[in-house]
């Protein structure tokens, strides 16, 4: 009796798959910019051998893969050269249920607001943000923020800057706080 070998002509197992040659996303969110994908290689591993024989790995996304869920931020500045892949884009890719994002978000309004030595109103402006992009709809999270002079709140787009009132007379006159 022999152990830890096997005997007879069993089947071989199938060869793994080679997903992102560089970059493999699982989960979350990734933001690439102004990087250089060069000479990546997926390659799916070789089936085993035996009676049933298994089957070759897939070789997916050269550079980057992307799974279910995930999402890719190619913001800008990023190339692929000498990437492989066997069964796929050479490149990147972007399994069903991924996300692949190419262009930034754009924020605008009014960035800066003022307040004046003893004044009681506050400073408050507006921002608004889009994307290109169809399916996404970015959007300001809601804060709130105390500082040694004031507080800043922003609620859906708008943003107030108040002085706190025991320094509404500010340290010299004529001095002006910006936010």
């Amino acid at each position: 009796m022999s152990y830890g070998q096997g005997s007879g002509d069993g089947g071989g197992g199938g060869g793994g798959g080679g997903l992102g040659g560089a970059l493999f996303i699982k989960s979350g969110d990734v933001t690439v910019s102004n990087s250089t994908f060069t000479g990546s290689v997926a390659e799916g591993g070789t089936g085993g051998a035996g009676s049933a024989g298994g089957a070759d790995g897939q070789g997916v996304g050269g550079a980057i893969f992307v799974y279910q869920g995930a999402l890719l931020n190619s913001w800008g500045g990023v190339s692929y050269s000498g990437s492989s892949a066997q069964t796929s884009d050479a490149d990147y890719y972007i399994m069903e249920g991924a996300e692949y994002d190419t262009t930034l978000p754009v924020v605008s309004g009014m960035f800066v607001g003022q307040v004046n030595e003893g004044d009681v109103s506050p400073a408050t402006g507006s921002l608004s943000i889009t994307d290109a992009d169809a399916d996404d709809n970015p959007s300001f999270e809601d804060v709130a923020l105390s500082g040694d002079y004031g507080t800043l709140a922003l609620a859906a787009g708008t943003w107030v800057y108040t002085l706190i009132s025991q320094h509404r007379r500010l340290p010299r006159i004529g001095w002006k706080a910006s936010c």
